[in-house]
């Protein structure tokens, strides 16, 4: 049986479908799986099926649940912070209290090294510390680092938590569903 369940949220429409497999009890939610099992002629003839489609209906409302907590837990979970990231805030942190340092630029190089970094960002640090080694100016450093974080901006969003959508049974609307068989 195939079923199509929508949710209007602050996002948009999410979009569900799920085809549940009578023979084995189980719940596909891929769509280009899902599209090739529904796919038939438009003269293909109708057949109702005496399976309990509530019954049926219900197990695919409770996966589509568990299957969107599952994926927005995952989403919240923090970013791996890559070692040269690491590596850098503590050396910026060391220098904290130079007198030629500003205090203010070099807080704000912290805060944007203890965020996840795209890979492109991490390259550039790796090459930004090999040049550190050669000459090790810290001031250098930190106008380095500044530079990025003026260039990229800072990569955590905004809300943080609070994009995560909450869904529940009530947000979701039948669009159809249709029984198969071959």
């Amino acid at each position: 049986m195939f079923f199509y369940f929508q949710a209007e949220k602050e996002k948009g429409k999410l979009h569900f479908w799920n085809y549940y497999d009578l023979n084995t009890d189980r719940i596909v939610d891929n769509r280009f799986l899902i599209s090739n099992l529904i796919s038939c002629s438009p003269d293909t003839e109708r057949v109702i099926g005496d399976y309990d489609a509530f019954g049926i209906q219900d197990k695919i409302i409770e996966q589509i649940l568990k299957t969107h907590q599952e994926k927005e837990a995952l989403e919240s979970v923090p970013k791996v912070i890559d070692p040269i990231q690491q590596t850098f805030a503590t050396a910026i942190q060391s220098y904290l209290n130079h007198p030629d340092v500003k205090r203010n630029e070099a807080l704000d190089a912290i805060k944007y090294l203890n965020q996840p970094l795209p890979g492109a960002q991490i390259k550039e640090l790796r090459k930004t510390y090999k040049e550190f080694q050669k000459n090790p100016v810290f001031q250098i450093l930190i106008e380095k680092i500044t530079e990025m974080l003026e260039t990229y901006g800072s990569s955590q969003a905004e809300g943080g938590a609070t994009d995560r959508v909450e869904l529940r049974r009530d947000d979701l609307r039948l669009i159809c569903f249709d029984y198969l068989c071959g």
